[in-house]
């Protein structure tokens, strides 16, 4: 498995303000009060390249202390980079996250909604 190139930071949905922090060595809980800020790319990157995407995820790690992303599950149950329940907005594929398949996520483009001449899976 490749070691994560920067820490993953995701917030405890039930706990509002806790989050947790993944990097190789593992999941912990993320000290907030540790002296310096943190800068974390929310979603990758929104501005630079479609949000929650590889390219984005990547621009996220060379630019920031870490990343912060959300996740949706597939109907045969693997985790996938989505903040929407739906994937209207962010890709060339609609309905709920929930009702694809993984190999059906993969087929669709969330790249080329912001620039014509990307195409990647989300």
């Amino acid at each position: 498995q490749d070691a994560l190139p920067g820490p993953i930071y995701l917030a405890h949905p039930w706990n509002v303000g806790s989050y947790l922090c993944l990097t190789n060595t593992g999941l912990q809980p993320l000290d907030l009060a540790r002296g310096s800020p943190l800068v974390i790319a929310h979603r990758g990157t929104t501005e630079v390249l479609p949000e929650n995407t590889l390219p984005a995820l990547r621009y996220g790690f060379l630019h920031g202390d870490g990343i912060e992303t959300d996740l949706q599950m597939t109907s045969d149950g693997h985790p996938v980079i989505m903040h929407d329940e739906t994937m209207d907005r962010t890709t060339n594929c609609t309905g709920p996250v929930a009702s694809f398949t993984l190999r059906e996520f993969r087929k669709c483009d969330a790249c080329s909604w912001f620039n014509p001449d990307l195409h990647c899976p989300p």
